[in-house]
């Protein structure tokens, strides 16, 4: 009948409509919300915003894997940036457990070594003594395997072609200076946990070896670590010894050859850039104002200008020396109540992520 017709017709179109609005439902749920709040998510990291959280579940499973995959890059730039986490040892030590993570699933061993090596900074710097010796002895056992598996790989290439010299001289460099620096850390956590004979043996070697190694800035943090090492037991002539024959150093270096073109004079041996010379430099004056604000060899005004030298004088700097002599300035404004240097201290601090405040209260 027309009425049953009817009938029919209307019920097919009401089902229509509700499949319409159902179909339309998903396909916002699954495909057109997840895209909007996927470009939300991309702008923040192209704005360096690495506080966004993640979504762990989606219902289309393209957009999971791919979710999976943009928060193992998250990861990925949160471990290379070193300002995010600036500061905030706890911030710190979620990114490098995460990047660790990361970077055993896919097999990384560099990572895996540089994440134990960040990880026992992090450790010694809230005196988790343990844990840190821990992790830094893992990542000192990563870089040795590495460096000898390269040494093995370069003899046996040796026997079946040539091979450039100025290329594996810098590969082996490399790979030798990290591990270097890793033992020098292991180094400064035995003198931080008061374990002097441990570290002052360990330092000892490191030193023979940056030497015949021509790992110049390694040498001048060495010997640095152990005229701090003197200045803890107040022995300062020994550390003023240390401090002396590395400044003289230094200097000595920028009469060579070798502090421009980076290489002896015979162009075989690889042996310092002009970058690391100037941050040799920066670490070697902040050590000689250290030497005098504890050997009490300066009066105030003589001392701030020693430490604004090590701040000023080099073309390029390194981090953790330039936030030690911020948090020493810091402190001496504030004693002299010199409000504007203060305010210039805090700007500087701001622009950079230097957090010195933690540091002014514990020190």
């Amino acid at each position: 009948t027309v009425n049953g017709m009817i009938a029919a017709f209307v019920i097919i179109f009401v089902v229509f409509v509700i499949v319409y609005i159902l179909l339309v439902y998903y396909l916002n749920e699954s495909i057109v919300n997840p895209i909007i709040d996927l470009k939300k998510l991309l702008k923040e990291l192209v704005n360096n915003n690495y506080n966004v959280v993640i979504p762990s579940t989606s219902k289309s499973y393209d957009m999971k894997v791919l979710l999976d995959a943009i928060r193992e890059l998250v990861i990925a730039l949160r471990f290379g940036n070193e300002i995010y986490s600036r500061g905030d040892p706890m911030k710190a030590k979620d990114i490098f457990t995460d990047a660790l993570t990361l970077f055993t699933l896919n097999h990384n061993t560099k990572g895996i070594g540089a994440c134990h090596n960040n990880l026992g900074a992090v450790e010694m710097t809230v005196k988790n003594y343990y844990q840190s010796e821990v992790h830094y002895k893992q990542s000192i056992q990563i870089g040795d395997a590495l460096l000898n598996d390269y040494i093995d790989k370069s003899k046996k290439d040796a026997i079946i072609h040539p091979i450039d010299n100025t290329n594996q001289n810098m590969v082996y460099d490399k790979l030798y200076r990290t591990l270097s620096d890793r033992k020098g850390n292991l180094a400064l956590l035995y003198l931080q946990s008061n374990r002097y004979s441990e570290a002052f043996n360990v330092l000892e070697n490191l030193l023979l070896e940056d030497k015949k190694h021509f790992y110049i800035k390694g040498c001048v943090i060495k010997q640095g670590t152990l005229g701090h090492y003197y200045l803890r037991q107040k022995e300062f002539k020994q550390a003023w010894n240390m401090f002396d024959s590395i400044i003289k150093y230094v200097y000595k270096q920028e009469d060579d050859d070798a502090y421009n073109t980076g290489r002896d004079s015979n162009q075989s041996q690889l042996l310092w850039n002009y970058q690391e010379a100037e941050v040799a430099k920066q670490i070697a004056l902040y050590n000689i104002a250290l030497y005098k604000e504890q050997s009490n060899e300066l009066v105030d005004k003589e001392l701030e200008q020693s430490y604004l030298n090590a701040l000023v004088t080099p073309s390029y700097m390194d981090i953790s020396t330039v936030i030690k002599i911020l948090t020493y300035l810091k402190k001496y404004y504030q004693s002299k109540q010199m409000h504007n240097y203060i305010k210039s201290i805090d700007q500087i601090c701001s622009l950079y992520h230097y957090n010195i405040d933690n540091n002014i209260q514990t020190t």
